[in-house]
C-alpha cells in the first residue's frame, strides 16, 4: 500500500464473544463490543468515524457522533439509534457495521490536503447558520471559503438551505454553488493525485443528500438538471446503488421522482439504469448485507475505477432499509410509471414485517403504489386487513393539540389512500375495514366539534382536503359502497371543496354522488351558485368537465326550481362558449357522455343546439372509427362500451323527438347500436298489474314504444325498441310506468330509496308528456305495500279514476 496515499485499512472481525480487533498497518487493538441480531429490521448501527493520517501510521483518534453527544468507538458500534452523517473522509464512510461470525473491510482516503480538523469547525458552524435560518451567512461562507469544502461542507450547506422557506433560490451565488457541485461531479479522481471531485469522493450519502434537497427545493435550474444527469451516468448510478444503502438509495429514488426527472429520450440510458440496480439489488437493500465478489448482477467495468478500493467498498456491511425507505422506494417507480416486478414482488414477500413495523402511512403510500402501477399484493392486502384497528386507530379526543391533530390527518389520508388502492384494483374492503374507515370520519367530526381553537375553514382544509374528499367518494363510487356517515362529511365540506378544490376534486365527488344517485341538492348548489362555470370549463380536463355535466343530468338537476332558476345553466352554457375545445380534445366517451348530459336538460335540445351540433357531428365520427376498429387493438379510452351505445340512442330518441334532426349514424355504428342488450336496464313492470288492470277494463299494450306512436309513425331507425312505455294505451295516449328503486335517488341520511326521481327518469316523462301523453308513475314501494294488504285494485282505481 503506498505512503505516498497515506490509506489505512481497517479490519473490524466480531465473533460470538464479542470481541473485536482492530489491524492498523500491523497494529493490533483489541476491545469489547456488543453482539447484535442479524436479523435486527431495526438496525441503523454505526456511527461516522474518520481518521488523521500521520507518517507513524498509526491510527490517531476515531471522532463518532451520535444524535446528541460524542462516544467513544466501542460504546457506539452497534448504537440502535440512527445517526446523522457527517462526511469527514474522502470517500463516505457510513461507519463499521459489524454482525456476529463477519468481516468487513473497508479502505479510505485519508488525504490531509482536503481532509482537516477545520472541517468539524466548518460543519458545525454550516448547522448552526442553518437553523437559525442565516442563508445571507452560509453563501458568504461558501464564497469565503468554497475551495476548501469538503463533502460533507457541500450536502450539509444546501441541506441547510432546503430547510429555510425565505431562501432566494435564484440567488446568484447558489448558482455558483451549484455549478461547482457539477464541476466536481464531472471530475474523475486518480490513484496518485488528490483530485477533489466525482462521485466517489462526494460518497453515496452526501449525493443522495444533495440530490433530496433539490428536490425538496423543487428546484428545476440547469444547474439542479445537470446535478442529475451526471449523478445517473450509467457508471455512477451503478456504483451509488451498489454502495449505497436503503437510506441512500430511497432518498434518491423519491427525488428523481419528486422532480418529475423521468425517462425520456434523453435521460432513459442514465435514469433507467439507477431503477434497474435497485431492481436487481432489492433484496440487499431491504435486508442489508454486502455486496460479494459472486454477485452475478455487478459489472465489473461499470464501477471500476483508478483509487482501487471498489471491491472492498461492495464487500461493506449496508444497512438495512426501514420502511419509510421501502415506501419511498416503490411510491418512485410508481409515481414515474417504471415497470419494476422484482421490487414488488419481494416487497410483498416483506408484507408482514412492513404492516408490523412501519407506520401506518407507510403501509399506505406502499399500497397506493401497487395499484397505481396495477400489481396485486395479496400479502399486503391481507396484512391490512388484519392491521386494520392499528392503522386507522383515531385520535384521543380528550388529548387537542397539534400532536393529534396531525395523527388525525394521517389517519384520513391513510383511509383515503387504501380505500383508493382498493378500488383501483377491485378489491372489495371487508366490513372490518370500512368500520374502521368510518370511525376516522365519525371521530374527525367530533374532534372537530369540540375544539374551539382556530377557525373553521382551516379545520376542514387540513383534515377534509379536496383531494382526499374527491379520491374517498370516487373509491367507494367504483366500489358501490354507500357510507352515510362518510357522504355527509363531505357534503358538510361541500364549500371547501368548491373553494379550495381542483376540478379534478369537484369532479371525482360530484360524479360519485350521481352514480350512486345520493340526493344532496345542497352539494349541487353549492357547485352551480359559488364555482366560475367558466372558469371550472377552462380550466378544468375534458374529463373532469364531462363528469361535472354527467353528474349534474343524471342527478336531475337541471330542471326548474320554485324560483324560476335552473341549476347547471351556467355550467352548461360555459361548455356551449368552448364547445370547441371538447372536439378538439376529448375523446369519444367523454363526448358522448356531453350531449347525453345536454339533452337530459330541461329543453336542452333547443338551449344548447350551438353545442349539441358540433359534439354530435365529432361524436359520430369517432364512434365509426371506433366500430370499425377491433376491440384487441383499440385503446381504452377510445372503446364503445354497451352504457355510451345506449348513450348514444337516448340522445338520437330525445333530438329526433324535439325536432332536431342530427347527422345519422353510420350503417357500421348504427349494427353496433342495435345489438345492445337492454335486458339489464329495463325496468320490468310486474304481470300483476297488467292482470289488475285487465280486471279494471283498462285496454292496454306492454312495452311500446312511443317513438310509433308519435310524429313519425315507424321505426325504421331501429331505435324504437330501445325507448318503450311499461303499459300504454294508445288510444287514450296514456302511459303507465312502473318506476323501480333505480330510477330514484337515495336519502344521504339514511341511504334509503327517497321519491325523487333521478335525471333520467324525469327526462323520460318530459319527453312523453311533451308528445301528448299522459303519463301516471306507480312507485314501487306502493305496488309493494298494496300487494300486501290486497289493495292493488284501489291503488290502480285511483291513478286512472279519469281514465276508467
Amino acid at each position: 500500500m503506498s505512503r505516498l496515499n497515506m490509506r489505512k485499512q481497517i479490519i473490524v472481525s466480531s465473533t460470538s464473544t464479542g470481541i473485536a480487533r482492530l489491524r492498523v498497518f500491523g497494529e493490533r487493538r483489541t476491545f469489547v463490543t456488543h453482539p447484535v441480531n442479524p436479523c435486527d429490521t431495526n438496525r441503523r448501527k454505526g456511527a461516522n468515524e474518520y481518521c488523521g493520517a500521520t507518517s507513524q501510521r498509526k491510527l490517531e483518534r476515531f471522532q463518532c457522533k451520535s444524535s446528541q453527544k460524542q462516544q467513544s468507538f466501542h460504546q457506539i458500534v452497534y448504537n440502535q439509534k440512527p445517526l446523522s452523517p457527517i462526511f469527514f473522509s474522502s470517500h463516505s464512510f457510513d461507519g463499521f457495521h459489524s454482525t456476529n461470525n463477519c468481516t468487513t473491510t473497508r479502505n479510505f482516503s485519508c488525504n490531509s490536503s482536503n481532509f482537516d480538523s477545520d472541517a468539524v469547525t466548518r460543519n458545525k458552524l454550516i448547522v448552526k447558520l442553518g437553523r437559525t435560518g442565516n442563508w445571507k451567512e452560509l453563501l458568504t461562507l461558501y464564497k469565503d471559503e468554497g475551495n476548501q469544502f469538503t463533502n460533507a461542507n457541500y450536502a450539509t450547506v444546501i441541506t441547510s438551505l432546503s430547510r429555510i422557506r425565505s431562501f432566494p433560490k435564484r440567488h446568484p451565488v447558489f448558482d455558483v454553488f451549484l455549478e461547482d457541485i457539477v464541476q466536481r461531479l464531472r471530475r474523475q479522481p486518480t490513484r496518485d493525485d488528490d483530485v477533489r471531485g466525482g462521485i466517489r469522493w462526494f460518497g453515496t450519502r452526501a449525493i443522495s443528500n444533495i440530490v433530496h434537497s433539490l428536490a425538496k427545493m423543487n428546484l428545476k435550474t440547469s444547474q439542479a438538471h445537470l446535478i442529475l444527469l451526471n449523478f445517473l451516468q450509467p457508471a455512477n448510478a451503478t456504483w451509488f446503488v451498489q454502495a449505497g444503502d436503503g437510506r441512500d438509495v430511497s432518498n434518491a429514488l423519491w427525488s428523481i421522482a419528486k422532480l418529475q426527472f423521468h425517462p425520456n429520450a434523453k435521460t432513459s440510458s442514465s435514469a433507467l439504469v439507477l431503477f434497474e440496480q435497485v431492481e436487481q439489488h432489492m433484496d440487499r437493500i431491504v435486508m442489508g448485507g454486502t455486496n460479494g465478489d459472486n454477485d452475478n448482477n455487478h459489472n465489473n467495468n461499470d464501477v471500476s475505477t483508478k483509487n482501487g478500493n471498489d471491491n472492498d467498498e461492495r464487500r461493506a456491511v449496508r444497512s438495512a432499509a426501514t420502511p419509510l425507505q421501502v415506501a419511498n422506494i416503490v411510491w418512485a417507480f410508481a409515481t414515474l410509471g417504471i415497470q419494476g416486478p422484482k421490487v414488488f414482488e419481494l416487497v410483498d414477500k416483506y408484507a408482514v414485517w412492513l404492516a408490523h413495523e412501519g407506520q401506518p402511512h407507510h403501509i399506505a403510500r406502499i399500497l397506493w403504489a401497487f395499484a397505481k402501477m396495477n400489481i396485486h399484493p395479496p400479502s399486503l392486502v391481507q396484512e391490512i386487513e388484519k392491521q386494520s384497528d392499528i392503522l386507522f386507530l383515531p385520535p384521543n379526543n380528550q388529548a387537542h393539540n397539534m400532536k393529534m391533530r396531525n395523527n388525525y390527518d394521517n389517519n384520513f389520508h391513510n383511509a383515503s389512500n387504501v380505500i383508493w388502492s382498493f378500488a383501483k384494483l377491485g378489491i372489495q374492503p371487508s366490513s372490518k375495514l370500512m368500520r374502521n374507515i368510518e370511525q376516522v370520519v365519525v371521530s374527525s367530526r367530533h374532534y372537530d366539534n369540540n375544539d374551539g381553537d382556530g377557525d373553521e375553514r382551516q379545520q376542514h382544509s387540513s383534515s377534509l382536503s379536496p383531494q382526499v374528499m374527491g379520491n374517498m367518494a370516487w373509491s367507494l363510487a367504483t366500489l358501490g359502497i354507500y357510507s352515510s356517515s362518510i357522504f355527509l362529511e363531505i357534503e358538510s365540506n361541500a364549500q371547501t371543496l368548491v373553494h379550495y378544490g381542483s376540478p379534478q376534486a369537484i369532479s371525482s365527488t360530484s360524479w360519485a354522488f350521481a352514480t350512486l344517485k345520493i340526493h344532496s341538492p345542497s352539494l349541487f348548489e353549492i357547485i352551480h351558485r359559488q364555482c366560475s362555470a367558466s372558469q371550472l370549463v377552462k380550466d378544468g380536463s375534458t374529463q373532469a368537465i364531462a363528469n361535472i355535466a354527467w353528474a349534474f343530468a343524471s342527478s336531475g338537476y337541471g330542471d326548474t326550481n320554485g324560483k324560476g332558476n335552473t341549476n347547471g345553466v351556467a355550467l352548461f352554457r360555459a361548455i356551449e362558449d368552448n364547445a370547441h375545445k371538447f372536439v378538439k380534445n376529448a375523446n369519444v366517451q367523454e363526448i358522448i357522455k356531453l350531449c347525453y348530459s345536454i339533452v337530459l336538460q330541461e329543453d336542452g335540445c333547443n338551449h344548447y343546439e350551438n353545442a349539441l351540433r358540433p359534439l354530435w357531428n365529432q361524436a359520430m365520427e369517432l364512434a365509426t372509427i371506433a366500430a370499425k376498429t377491433s376491440p384487441k387493438i383499440q385503446h381504452q379510452k377510445a372503446r364503445l362500451t354497451d352504457y355510451d351505445l345506449r348513450q348514444l340512442i337516448l340522445v338520437e330518441v330525445f333530438t329526433m323527438t324535439n325536432g332536431l334532426y342530427l347527422q345519422k349514424p353510420s350503417p357500421q355504428l348504427r349494427k353496433l347500436m342495435e345489438s345492445v342488450e337492454w335486458t339489464d336496464v329495463q325496468n320490468k313492470s310486474p304481470k300483476s298489474i297488467s292482470i289488475e288492470l285487465k280486471n279494471l277494463g283498462f285496454p292496454h299494450e306492454q312495452d311500446v314504444s312511443p317513438i310509433q306512436v308519435q310524429q313519425r309513425g315507424s321505426n325504421e331507425d331501429g331505435i324504437g325498441s330501445f325507448f318503450t312505455i311499461d303499459l300504454a294505451n294508445k288510444e287514450k295516449k296514456v302511459a303507465i310506468e312502473y318506476n323501480g328503486s333505480q330510477y330514484f335517488l337515495r336519502d344521504i341520511a339514511t341511504g334509503e330509496v327517497s321519491r325523487v326521481e333521478d335525471g333520467t327518469t324525469k327526462a323520460k316523462r318530459r319527453f312523453l308528456e311533451n308528445g301528448g301523453w299522459d303519463v301516471i308513475s306507480i312507485h314501487y314501494q306502493d305496488w309493494e305495500e298494496a300487494e300486501k294488504h290486497g289493495r292493488t285494485k284501489e291503488l290502480l282505481q285511483t291513478h286512472l279514476q279519469n281514465y276508467l
